[in-house]
């Protein structure tokens, strides 16, 4: 059990965050004095209402302010953090605008260069209006500037900001100055607990504080107050690790054999060069003379274990390093399920935010229901419910703004067509209007296209006329549709015990649609009917067959390798059970074990296994595409002699420390956090396991725990490793801090630091835990 660590650690030597660097500004002077100033712009609520507030940018950059609703002749401001925003649209770019807009009336009184939208990471948007277009675009292009920026700064520059967002949040009289009274709040806000007032009297006066100018009480101005913060974000585990390396104590910095002998033998680097040590030196070293001499120091260290490079997921896995010219069956392909909704199934929302979300976490196949609209305008919604619609329209223009922001490679659109000929032939023209040369519908070619082959390009996965029809033409339906059949299984009394697959609504598989020949012309994927691997020998490499979840899992417990073969030849998509109304998910690693290419989770829903699936496409720099293990992928291959040979992986994960960890979000703000960490394997079922550690009561700035996990992992291909920082509490069912989890394959050893994330999978900016790893095959 992890000691309890409730009191301040100071020790001088200990090195601890630089936190003197400014952010460095580049704007148009008269741009940022205007928005400081502040404009009035039109806010819009809900479907038909509208405000007026004031906006303004604070000083500092760093948040945006406006009046928020008024009480008695008061408005209470509201602020929004620039590091929660997401992105800056413009126009008629959000679900709001595109209701509005299609009133005359509207779009005459409100122009669309007038309109911008702000997207926040938790999903939540402020749909804008400004005075004229000038004005406008000073709001949208400097916004713009200052997210990219804040994406792209370091950490000693996020740092400071979230240093002075403290600072300026306990100056409670505005003065610049904090007192010992707003210094312990200060603290308590950055989730320490202090033993007494003394103590932080103690580091108040080590921090060196000045005199107010008015009063003549000491006080600590932003300057005291970083020296304060040194003497608390000491990393005595770091110092440890460097005072293990260290050859020369005399001079108290590692020389280039020190920094060799860490980076092989605790970090399992490869191909380590004194050229490799000298580039760390000089990327990592605060200190000009000690970069001279080819020495790095324990604050060079600190920050060189901060790094991208020394995070916990491998940098070499960061982008595409998988091979991308096999063909379009050889890999798992990140996939979305009812890719409208942003909740449940019977009376959910439909958004392009669920589209737009999907498609920037790098998922490559979404779905389209399509329905014909009351106004002859075909409609995207879950058919025969009480879910909202949207224009499918404006879903196309999504896919061709969005599709191929976070990947090159292709998009799928797994169209659900209930559409007439006449919205059909409609649902085409939108296709070729807004996707232009992105579409991609043949010809189909006796070889097989690679992802490398349709880069930028976007796929209708649907049912098809035969080429040899020339015009409309009635096709079988979508029988594997969960909107129109429901499904079970059966296993026959044969010695084999195969699984057969049964439709209870036998009739539904002879009911036709009418297809367009315009429509069915976009179409390169054909939807076609799952009948059975005997039935599905000459499967093509263009032809996809839906199964639903509890067939397919049915069809796992006995014929796996008929499933591994048969998913060599075409393409598999598997979706959730008609029965999760509330959009939650089932496990999709050991159904991607078997092969399946396309398994579609409820992207809206975030949980253990929405969370372990996301991990497991950020692999392959997160392009949405995993090349399938060779047994999956050669014909012939002998399965089952493979899993025989197979050699298990031990995991061995110690978890250390933790750094500048947040408040679940709604706990009480006077709570401090009790953290405790839990640690789990996702994967096969014989993989699966999960331990937790001790609670540290009173710290969430920098607790300490030293507890070692071990895990066995039979397959490694299909696991990931998963994380959660809980505070205990003993009122609200322990809530989450932060979480994160990565693919076994990106798992690098040694010392490593994990930046969590909070419950939209966005970082929880400068919260970490600090690991050792070690992964080792089982003799």
């Amino acid at each position: 059990m992890a000691a309890e660590k409730t009191a301040i650690v100071v020790d001088p030597k200990a090195a601890g965050d630089a936190a003197s660097k400014d952010a460095k500004l580049d704007f148009n002077p008269d741009c940022v004095g205007e928005l400081v100033e502040g404009t009035k712009l039109i806010k819009l609520k809900g479907s038909n209402g509208k405000v007026r507030r004031h906006f303004r940018l604070k000083p500092n950059y760093q948040s945006i302010v406006y009046e928020g609703s008024t009480a008695g002749c008061y408005a209470f401001p509201r602020s929004v953090d620039v590091s929660r925003v997401r992105e800056v649209r413009k126009g008629y770019s959000t679900d709001n605008f595109n209701r509005r807009e299609k009133s005359e009336k509207f779009r005459k009184k409100f122009p669309e260069d007038r309109c911008f939208s702000i997207v926040l990471h938790n999903g939540r948007i402020m749909d804008l209006v400004a005075r004229d277009k000038a004005s406008c675009h000073t709001w949208t292009s400097t916004l713009e500037q200052l997210v990219n920026q804040h994406a792209k700064a370091d950490r000693e520059t996020k740092i400071n900001g979230w240093l002075r967002w403290h600072f300026d949040a306990a100056d409670k009289n505005v003065d610049s100055y904090l007192n010992l009274s707003e210094t312990i709040t200060l603290l308590h806000n950055m989730n320490i607990k202090a033993r007494s007032p003394a103590e932080v009297r103690l580091l108040f006066d080590i921090a060196e504080p000045t005199t107010h100018p008015s009063n003549n009480i000491p006080v600590l101005d932003y300057a005291g107050f970083q020296r304060l913060y040194r003497l608390i974000s000491g990393r005595p585990e770091i110092k440890d690790i460097f005072e293990e390396f260290l050859s020369d104590k005399s001079q108290y910095l590692w020389t280039l054999g020190d920094l060799t002998r860490f980076l092989v033998e605790r970090q399992k680097e490869k191909d380590v060069t004194k050229e490799t040590c000298e580039a760390l030196i000089v990327g990592f070293e605060p200190v000009k003379e000690n970069k001279e001499a080819w020495k790095l120091s324990l604050d060079g260290l600190v920050n060189l274990l901060n790094s991208p490079k020394f995070l916990l997921f491998d940098p070499k896995r960061s982008v595409v390093c998988q091979d991308m010219g096999n063909p379009l069956t050889d890999y798992f392909i990140a996939s979305s399920h009812n890719s409208y909704l942003m909740d449940g199934q019977i009376a959910g929302t439909s958004s392009i935010e669920a589209y737009i979300a999907c498609l920037l976490k790098g998922c490559r196949c979404v779905e389209i229901d399509c329905w014909d609209g009351d106004d002859g305008d075909p409609i995207i919604t879950h058919g025969n419910t009480m879910t909202t619609s949207i224009r499918f329209e404006d879903v196309v223009k999504v896919i061709a703004e969005y599709g191929f922001k976070t990947s090159e490679y292709p998009v799928i659109l797994s169209l659900e067509n209930h559409c007439s000929i006449v919205q059909q032939d409609i649902m085409a023209a939108y296709l070729h209007t807004h996707l232009k040369d992105q579409l991609f519908a043949g010809p189909v070619g006796k070889k097989a296209l690679s992802p490398n082959e349709l880069k930028n390009k976007v796929l209708i996965k649907a049912k098809k006329l035969p080429e040899e029809v020339k015009e409309d033409a009635e096709v079988a339906s979508d029988t594997e549709s969960p909107d129109e059949v429901d499904e079970t299984v059966k296993v026959t009394s044969t010695p084999e015990m195969k699984v057969e697959e049964v439709v209870e609504k036998a009739s539904k598989s002879k009911e036709t649609i009418k297809l367009s020949k315009r429509l069915s012309d976009c179409v390169f994927l054909k939807a076609t009917k799952f009948g059975g691997f005997a039935n599905n020998k000459n499967g093509k490499y263009f032809e996809c067959s839906s199964v639903s979840e509890s067939k397919i899992v049915a069809l796992l417990e006995r014929q796996r390798k008929d499933i591994i073969e048969h998913c060599q030849r075409q393409l598999v998509r598997v979706y959730p059970a008609a029965t999760r109304l509330s959009s939650s998910n089932f496990n999709a690693l050991p159904i991607l074990e078997a092969g399946c290419q396309i398994v579609a989770l409820n992207y809206q829903n975030l949980n253990k296994n929405t969370d372990a699936y996301n991990a497991l496409f950020m692999d392959n720099g997160g392009c949405g595409y995993l090349l399938k293990p060779e047994f999956m992928r050669i014909h012939g291959w002998d399965v089952d002699l493979f899993e025989a040979s197979r050699r298990p992986w031990m995991l061995t994960v110690r978890i250390i420390s933790g750094q500048r960890l947040p408040k679940p979000l709604g706990s009480p703000h006077k709570d401090v956090v009790d953290p405790y960490v839990t640690v789990e394997v996702i994967g096969r079922e014989v993989d699966e396991k999960k331990m937790r550690s001790a609670v540290v009561k009173n710290n969430g700035f920098n607790p300490y725990w030293n507890e070692k996990m071990d895990f066995r992992v039979n397959y490694p291909e299909m696991a990931v490793l998963r994380m959660k920082v809980k505070d205990q509490d003993n009122t609200s069912h322990n809530p989450t801090i932060g979480q994160y989890s990565i693919p076994f394959s990106c798992i690098q050893e040694g010392f490593r630091h994990v930046q969590l994330l909070d419950r939209e999978d966005q970082p929880l900016e400068l919260a970490s835990i600090f690991l050792e790893i070690t992964k080792l095959v089982v003799p």
